[in-house]
């Protein structure tokens, strides 16, 4: 399916690739800068069209009801029923609600209390739509000035349209368990000078969304009950003995019904509830007022915002919002926004200890922070991993320029031939960073990936040069000798950040290309709660894995675009990460859809309790084929995660062939059970041989199993080969073993003539299949020769 952009005879193509959207240009180099040209003497005019609207809804806000403004466009763009939510076709934007709180709450002069006409809300809301829409396309076409770098131009973009519009990062339970572990560690600070807990500032906020979706769910069945009345009435009056009486009689029977009664009487109950503003919040034991005001703000204290000499009232200025959402109006507070505390709690507490005692936050918060990202990290470690050996704030000794040091590594992780190097970086990703600002992005970039980055490689070149690398704690005490460091097929350079970072981290190879982040490797820089989210769906070690294994290899492949990491998680449990390299060639860019993450949320959606369904996503390979992979792992065998993951990359017509073959020699072995079964089968991507020998006792000769891989690895001029040993017991497949035979591929006189006289396993007393082959068959090796010329 592809579709074009019309503004040219051959502009922009988009096209649905790999389940991913994907664009190309064909545009000659003249018609791209008459392209450039054009966009370039627009961009006065969307600037001035921006500043005309914000002038107009200026006005607007100056002349009526702010209450009744915020309220109509909070009702367009907040109510969604959680059972048919889709983040890819909801309509309603945070966005929208924060810009017009912000800009309210930069004026202070209104009109109270005034009638607000409907044609009036409506031209509020469309100037808040238009101007953020305008905004988005002026910033979208700023690197035509020439003022700025094609890549910096594009980091600050992306960044700028995720500040606007991405909202959230966390689920509920997990940011909440976050938000606990790293604040009660400072409770005495927070009741000493605030006189509020950590329990006590979550509940609170909790409790103020509990009373705005009360106060929604309220009116909302106020309504119903007017159309259910509406429509017993419609029932009544429709009724063969009354369509004779007269209006006054039929009114006088019907409000006589008991049905309609009790509806009445249940209507005006809800009435009574419905009286107040339904984004007032009020005050009780689980909200002190005194944490409402702590985080509330008054009509005119964000003239900052509007007043900003380079653009007043823009939706990038810095916002008061942030920190305090809630308007305190003649001793009444009133919430349009609980999300904002919700999702900035870190942020706004973080805010108040900074304020109160800057030397307690930069020494005793900070310190405590960073130690508590890394205890979470390596939890989450020990779920993906549970045999794994984990270590946690190692020191070891290194000589730079003469000088004797003695660095820190916040974890190491070991498994299999897997060893991981965990570095946790605290710091926040500033708002300025977010808003796109390129010396803010460059200066966070460099603090939470790079000085990251920078520590593990440090780390890993110790591994690498050290005959004996030793790890000791603080105190000096022994606590990891790597003995036999050869043994490591795959060192892993982990980045774990307190903060999401978005389209930042997700694109690393853009941060390289303009000398951000240093070094030929790729780390994985993954904001704690994504690595959360990722240990609680893999089902086993060799799927976490895996995806890092293609996720790292993304990093090589700038036109793979995606918003976020779960996009790329949940694009890998669909259809893997391994993207073909001829359409890769062939795009300039290709978008990951965030519709992938839609599964992901319904199921934790559904543990929240918001929907009714919701099942834990999963990888998408056979049930019976994960169970050979999981078979793998538990031989514990050395190098059993290369065999596993192997495996477990193949593509699904191989999974399928490899299925097929088990169960048709499955079937023979309950006619045939005292013989021994193979099948092989050569593999392209990547470049293997595989032989899978199944049987129901081991009397067989495994220097004659040896001697074939070998032989049909020379044979097929492959330089890698992998046996499984599959035992039947009780009609269950169970992995007994595996081998990998690895070599360089060089002509050998001496295996040219044994190929000659080479028949296959057949003379061992092995079967490929459950019937007889014909000379002419092909051969089940995979070699697509006759069988007669091949393996007979």
């Amino acid at each position: 399916m592809s579709k074009s952009n019309n503004s040219s005879k051959r502009t922009i193509e988009y096209e649905i690739v790999d389940d991913g959207l994907a664009m190309s240009s064909k545009m000659e180099p003249e018609e791209f800068e008459e392209f450039i040209k054009d966009i370039k003497s627009k961009r006065p005019e969307i600037k001035e069209k921006i500043d005309e609207n914000i002038q107009k809804v200026s006005a607007i806000i100056k002349e009526y009801d702010p209450f009744i403004l915020l309220q109509s466009i909070t009702l367009a763009n907040f109510l969604t029923n959680m059972e048919k939510y889709s983040e890819f076709t909801h309509p309603g934007k945070e966005i929208y609600v924060e810009y017009a709180l912000s800009l309210i709450l930069g004026h202070s002069k209104f009109n109270i209390g005034i009638n607000t006409p409907k044609n009036k809300i409506e031209e509020f809301i469309t100037l808040i739509n238009e101007i953020l829409n305008d905004v988005t396309l002026y910033f979208a076409t700023e690197t035509v000035e020439g003022k700025t770098d094609e890549i910096e131009g594009k980091i600050r973009f992306m960044s700028l349209t995720s500040y606007l519009f991405l909202r959230g990062d966390s689920y509920k339970k997990h940011h909440l368990e976050l938000v606990k572990d790293l604040f009660k560690p400072h409770d005495s600070f927070l009741k000493e000078n605030f006189d509020l807990t950590t329990d006590e500032i979550i509940e609170g906020i909790n409790e103020i969304g509990s009373q705005l979706l009360k106060n929604s769910n309220n009116q909302q069945e106020f309504w119903v009950k007017v159309g259910e009345l509406q429509e017993l009435f419609r029932d009544f009056i429709e009724q063969d003995e009354n369509k004779n009486l007269s209006i006054e009689d039929i009114k006088k029977n019907y409000n006589n019904l008991p049905e309609v009664l009790k509806k009445r009487k249940e209507l005006d109950a809800l009435k009574r509830k419905t009286e107040k503003f339904p984004f007032i919040v009020e005050p009780n034991d689980k909200i002190p007022k005194k944490l409402l005001k702590l985080l509330s703000s008054h009509f005119g204290e964000n003239i900052p915002f509007t007043s900003f000499k380079k653009g007043p009232c823009w939706p990038t200025n810095d916002s008061i919002i942030q920190e305090r959402p809630i308007i305190e109006y003649n001793d009444d507070f009133y919430c349009f926004i609980p999300n904002i505390l919700f999702r900035n709690t870190i942020n706004i507490i973080e805010a108040w200890i900074k304020e109160k005692d800057e030397s307690y936050f930069e020494n005793n918060y900070k310190t405590k922070s960073g130690e508590c990202l890394e205890i979470k990290a390596l939890e989450y470690f020990k779920t993906i991993f549970p045999d794994a050996e984990i270590y946690n704030k190692l020191f070891y000794y290194i000589t730079e320029n003469g000088e004797r040091k003695r660095p820190e590594t916040d974890g190491i992780v070991i498994y299999d031939n897997n060893l991981f190097i965990i570095e946790a970086k605290g710091g926040s990703f500033s708002i300025s960073a977010r808003r796109g600002s390129i010396r803010a992005l460059k200066n966070d970039a460099t603090e939470l990936i790079d000085k990251a980055y920078s520590q593990a490689l440090r780390t890993k070149k110790y591994i690498e040069e050290s005959e004996e690398p030793v790890f000791e704690d603080e105190r000096g005490s022994e606590i990891l000798v790597i003995k036999d460091k050869k043994r490591f097929k795959n060192i892993y350079l982990i980045n774990i950040t307190l903060e999401n970072l978005g389209y930042i981290s997700i694109n690393l190879n853009l941060l390289k290309s303009i000398d951000l982040i240093q070094g030929k490797e790729w780390p994985w820089s993954v904001f704690i709660n994504d690595l959360r989210i990722i240990s609680e769906i893999v089902e086993f070690p060799s799927e976490f894995i895996l995806f890092l294994q293609q996720r790292t290899i993304l990093n090589n492949y700038a036109q793979i675009k995606a918003s976020d990491e779960l996009d790329l998680f949940m694009c890998f449990l669909d259809r893997q990460l391994d993207f073909d390299d001829k359409t890769l060639e062939h795009y300039d860019e290709i978008e990951i859809p965030t519709t992938y993450t839609e599964p992901l949320d319904r199921y934790y959606n559904y543990l929240d309790g918001q929907v009714s369904t919701g099942e834990k996503p999963q990888i998408d390979i056979p049930k019976e084929y994960e169970e050979i992979v999981k078979g793998v792992e538990k031989v514990n065998k050395k190098d059993f995660t290369s065999i596993s993951t192997l495996l477990l990359g193949f593509n699904a017509e191989i999974q399928h062939i490899i299925l097929e073959n088990i169960q048709n020699i499955v079937d023979d072995l309950k006619i045939n059970e005292n013989y021994n079964y193979y099948f092989t089968i050569c593999i392209d991507k990547p470049t293997i041989g595989l032989t899978i020998i199944i049987t129901t006792h081991d009397n067989y000769n495994p220097h004659d199993v040896d001697y074939y891989c070998k032989m049909k690895m020379y044979k097929h001029k492959l330089e890698e080969w992998v046996l499984l040993n599959i035992s039947l017991q009780e009609e269950k497949v169970i992995v007994k073993d595996f081998k990998n035979y690895k070599q360089k591929w060089r002509h050998d006189y001496r295996k040219n003539n044994q190929l000659k006289r080479f028949k296959g396993l057949n003379f061992a007393g092995f079967r490929t299949m459950g019937k007889k082959l014909e000379n002419n068959d092909l051969c089940p090796c995979g070699s697509g020769k006759k069988y007669k010329k091949c393996c007979k």
